[in-house]
């Protein structure tokens, strides 16, 4: 027999998946330039850099760093090496006071645009030596120098943001990012992206609530990159703790409509997070949220399964997927519409209208929201889509996939309403079809999923 949480195993996948896709936007803001068309190196500033790197051992003077950043620059990214960041590190000052180290933080940010040498600056001890305690008086470039060469060093380093600069450098940054005058910055965007890396080590339920208030703000701005980093402090936010969805701004109508803006804009970057968003509200079923919310998901649904886009839509099918599981959305979507018709037939219609155009990914993306609508909704519904065709026919063609992966799900939503014979197969001629698919699921190598496919043929018999 199936476990009594026959859907456990679903949402084990759906959170490892959710794991996966909390990085799969691009948070990573480090330059990843490719030399696919290389230009000629500029010898000249490559022998003067050289010539200023090795002329002594002695520590550069603030000047004379100041005219390395700059050879560095002419010299390219691409074009440094290991050598020379090892001659500059040797020679690099003791760092007291950072606004007299402006070009030396904005050196680092240039060399941690490369990944060797972020973990280079890293290991080499330098910034253990540094005293950030200044950080909020300095200038605001220099703050986004700083802010932006730690992001890239996490990026490489994770390990670096507790090893390090949770006990460096935090107390610091958390200070200057609640002060009043902090949308001043035109840094903002790389101060909220490490804000959110930070985040998730913190245990002070007022540091994290002050911090989750700047990303409920700067949600609302103008800019994207500050949208994005916004919308990534949230998403971290809602995944490292679940009471935050009890936070105000989740029922506040301005909050929710806003998300729904950007999630409607249809941008990849602002568009997907939006989604992704939407995903982890819809994966904590205890707490009821306002009507308006799964509305607005509803709403973001339809459009986003009927674009083009491959990527975005198959995010919106693994958002489905949450949605049928969550209960208060799918009481939001079981209600009638105008016209006397229940929201779920208009999301069903959009998705499986569209089934026949998505490519293989998105279609093993189905899966769960096929197993998800099956072990969750009510069973007229279910009822009801497993005697339609089109539905039907797109069960079967998942039950197909040479993946027990894929199977296994389905399978386990199927078993829900087939146990004690609530779902009814109107058609014996579609029943025969259903228990010859599970027949030659039953011979399939993999023990787990022949045992299940004999177990879900059994309730079909019944």
């Amino acid at each position: 027999m199936f476990s009594p949480e026959k859907i456990d195993f679903i949402e084990q996948q759906e959170n490892q998946r959710l794991y996966q896709n909390t990085y799969h936007f691009n948070d990573d803001d480090t330059d990843t330039r490719t030399n696919e068309n290389p230009v000629q190196v500029n010898t000249n500033a490559v022998a003067d850099l050289e010539r200023l790197l090795t002329k002594s051992t002695q520590p550069f003077s603030t000047m004379a760093i100041t005219s390395v950043k700059e050879l560095f620059f002419e010299v390219g990214i691409e074009n440094v090496t290991n050598e020379q960041v090892q001659y500059l590190f040797n020679r690099l000052p003791r760092i007291e006071h950072l606004e007299y180290h402006q070009s030396t933080f904005e050196l680092f940010s240039f060399l941690c645009n490369e990944a060797e040498f972020a973990k280079k600056l890293y290991d080499s001890q330098i910034l253990e030596s540094i005293n950030f305690a200044s950080f909020e008086i300095v200038q605001d470039e220099t703050k986004t120098f700083i802010s932006d060469m730690i992001n890239k060093i996490v990026n490489e380093v994770p390990e670096s943001l507790t090893g390090l600069f949770i006990d460096k450098f935090f107390p610091y940054f958390y200070n200057f990012i609640i002060d009043q005058n902090f949308y001043r910055s035109d840094g903002l965007d790389a101060h909220l992206l490490l804000a959110s890396k930070f985040l998730p080590e913190l245990e002070d339920e007022k540091q994290i609530r002050n911090i989750f208030s700047r990303f409920t703000l700067f949600v609302e701005h103008t800019r994207h990159d500050v949208i994005h980093a916004s919308l990534q402090g949230l998403l971290l936010a809602i995944r490292s703790f679940d009471w935050i969805l009890n936070d105000q701004s989740f029922s506040e109508e301005k909050f929710i409509n806003r998300l729904h803006f950007l999630g409607m804009h249809q941008i990849e970057q602002t568009g997907v997070l939006v989604l992704v968003l939407f995903e982890h509200i819809l994966k904590n079923n205890d707490i009821e949220l306002p009507l308006l919310i799964y509305t607005k998901i509803y709403t973001t649904l339809r459009v986003y399964l009927s674009l083009t886009n491959i990527e975005m839509r198959n995010e919106a099918i693994i958002l489905l997927g949450f949605a049928f599981s969550n209960q208060y959305f799918r009481i939001a979507i079981t209600t009638e519409t105008e016209d006397g018709e229940l929201f779920v037939h208009r999301l069903m219609e959009t998705f499986l209208t569209k089934f026949d155009s998505f490519k293989l990914k998105e279609k093993k993306s189905s899966v769960y929201a096929f197993a998800n609508f099956l072990g969750y909704m009510p069973i007229d519904i279910i009822t009801a889509y497993i005697n339609l065709p089109i539905f039907f026919n797109e069960i079967l063609q998942i039950l197909e996939f040479d993946d027990p992966e894929i199977i296994l799900p389905l399978l386990y939503g199927l078993y829900t309403p087939l146990n004690g014979g609530n779902m009814i197969i109107n058609s014996d001629e579609n029943k025969d079809m259903i228990i010859n698919a599970l027949k030659a699921l039953a011979q399939s190598d993999d023990e787990k999923l022949s045992q299940s496919a004999i177990i879900v043929s059994k309730a079909l018999s019944q």
